[in-house]
């Protein structure tokens, strides 16, 4: 099993909505690869419009933020940053690292949030065609 790792800081919207799309697009997909998200200085729990959004994808959502380890880092095979600056916490330097640049939809409205999560959903399955073709 290889794992991708998504990295914010808080991890309390952008990571929390990938780790949740792409566990469920990368099963309904095959490939052999599962996700799990961490953020550098976690928040006490997830926007309730984070929870909101991955549950209208219909995925049972539980999820809280995790903080950042030095296990995570060493079991992911890819590391994917929000756009949040979490890269220069991230202890995976030698690891692929990729930034998706995303805005931080911290007191935004559920509908920007559904946007946010359409387009971290758009990216999730590029990923996913680029980790089935290798």
């Amino acid at each position: 099993m290889n794992w991708v790792l998504f990295v914010c800081v808080e991890n309390k919207a952008r990571s929390q909505i990938a780790e949740a799309l792409f566990n469920k697009l990368a099963e309904e997909s095959g490939v052999n690869w599962r996700a799990m998200s961490a953020g550098t200085q976690p928040g006490d729990n997830v926007y309730p419009e984070t929870k909101e959004v991955i549950e209208e994808e219909e995925i049972v959502f539980e999820g809280k933020p995790k903080l950042l380890t030095q296990e995570m880092v060493e079991k992911a095979s890819l590391i994917i940053t929000m756009g949040c600056g979490a890269q220069s916490a991230c202890p995976a330097v030698s690891l692929p690292t990729e930034d998706w640049k995303l805005s931080d939809p911290k007191g935004k409205s559920l509908e920007e949030f559904r946007k946010l999560k359409d387009e971290i959903k758009k990216r999730v399955k590029l990923l996913i065609d680029q980790l089935k073709k290798s």
